[in-house]
């Protein structure tokens, strides 16, 4: 349950300020200064614990210790800003996932490890769990209709993890940006439309479901028992 807070916020309003490039710079984490990370880090704090439209431009700036026209020189709009924590966010995450499954040696098991890794980590996130139960159409739109650019900026961050495994020799024949496109898009549906035909509720029904599809489905070859 997010906490409640009195208190002007800024109006949301349809994501179109930022553009595809935008974020997947600030997804990459190139380009991004220090005061703007803190800012993000801010927000996103502030998101969980109060929710989107509870969260003014005051209220960040407050929590980052800045003046509140120091966000606005960083980001001209609520929706920029959603638009960029969102980025961050998922970079954050995708960096703890991509450390996590960098000893696995072969592009399926990084794909089945990261996979399964990255689902639970996003069932279990207090920002997301919280913004799904009290603010579902916020975040929905954020991560369907205008989800767009965080789509984008998740997929050339995966690709670039599978282009360094083809350096070294592995799967050349794939297309690291279809591949990363359908993994985003399989854990996209599961974590928000959990109930399935498939048994998805824990980590080895995750791996088992990726072995059999995910794999088969990114790389045109499935994925050999481990």
């Amino acid at each position: 349950m997010l906490a409640q807070r009195s208190g002007s916020a800024w109006e949301h309003s349809a994501v179109r300020e930022i553009g595809y490039l935008d974020i997947a710079t600030l997804l990459a984490g190139t380009e991004l200064d220090e005061t703007s990370g803190r800012i993000l880090d801010a927000a996103l704090d502030e998101f969980a614990k109060f929710g989107l439209r509870r969260v003014s431009v005051d209220d960040i700036a407050r929590r980052t210790g800045v003046h509140r026209a120091t966000v606005h020189r960083k980001f001209a709009s609520k929706d920029e800003l959603v638009q960029a924590a969102f980025a961050r966010w998922c970079r954050n995450m995708l960096s703890t996932v991509a450390d996590a499954v960098s000893t696995e040696s072969t592009v399926e098991n990084r794909l089945v490890e990261g996979f399964t890794l990255a689902v639970n980590i996003v069932r279990n996130d207090p920002l997301i769990t919280g913004l799904l139960e009290a603010e579902p159409e916020a975040l929905l739109r954020l991560l369907t209709i205008d989800g767009a650019p965080i789509l984008a900026a998740g997929r050339e961050f995966l690709a670039a993890q599978l282009r360094a495994l083809q350096a070294e020799g592995q799967a050349t024949d794939v297309d690291p940006e279809a591949a990363a496109e359908i993994a985003l898009r399989f854990a996209h549906s599961i974590v928000l439309t959990p109930a399935s035909y498939f048994e998805l509720d824990t980590a080895d029904h995750l791996r088992h479901f990726a072995r059999t599809y995910l794999v088969r489905a990114s790389t045109g070859t499935a994925a050999e028992a481990k």
